[in-house]
């Protein structure tokens, strides 16, 4: 985020105004306004680009798909002796969101 107008004391009812910097420009600009010794307003500096797939402890994940480099869908595997906690077989990256992952449980904690 780059302030437009950026100086260190503001008036009430001054407004701040701000661009976001790519890659998290899907919404290009926003801005603040100082009420009452508060500012009002959205922080709106987002991005469709996809962080890394969430971390899954004792387990791990298999790329299903990519646009480019970046990473848009997989699936979840675990280490011996876990099990997975939901038999879903993919997970996406949704307008830079990650669907929540499984967990990997013990399979000690399952009836044979």
């Amino acid at each position: 985020m780059k302030l437009v107008n950026e100086k260190d004391v503001y008036d009430n009812e001054e407004i701040l105004n701000y661009k976001c910097i790519e890659p998290y420009n899907e919404i290009p600009e926003g801005r603040f306004i100082c009420k009452n010794g508060k500012w009002r307003g959205n922080f709106d500096c987002t991005s469709k680009i996809c962080p890394p797939p969430p971390y899954v402890e004792n387990g791990d994940y298999i790329i299903r798909d990519r646009d480019g480099e970046v990473i848009t869908e997989v699936q979840y595997t675990c280490k011996t002796y876990y099990v997975l906690s939901k038999q879903k077989q993919y997970y996406k990256c949704v307008n830079g969101i990650w669907e929540t992952p499984p967990k990997c449980l013990s399979e000690s904690c399952f009836s044979k």
